[in-house]
């Protein structure tokens, strides 16, 4: 995000702050399909999809399992390779 602020500094208009970067990029992550296209990372995108599917699940052995996945990917460690 630095560096889209780095490199639109200079145009009219855009000289956006890391705070508003960052909600734009939450809201598309969260708001396009499918869920998570704009992660940084494949541990963010399996994050922003587990926790989507985990709002919308009905199934209560369904969500659980959703559950368990996001706390799985959110104690995972990846190597540098796989963080993006």
């Amino acid at each position: 995000l630095e560096t889209v602020r780095e490199q639109s500094v200079h145009l009219p208009g855009c000289d956006w702050s890391l705070a508003t970067l960052e909600a734009a990029l939450v809201r598309v992550q969260r708001e396009v399909e499918p869920k998570g296209i704009a992660a940084r990372s494949v541990r963010e995108a399996l994050l922003i999809q587990s926790r989507h599917r985990l709002d919308e699940e009905t199934d209560l052995d369904a969500a659980e399992a959703w559950g368990d996945a996001i706390v799985i990917l959110e104690r995972r460690q990846f190597p540098p390779s796989e963080e993006g």
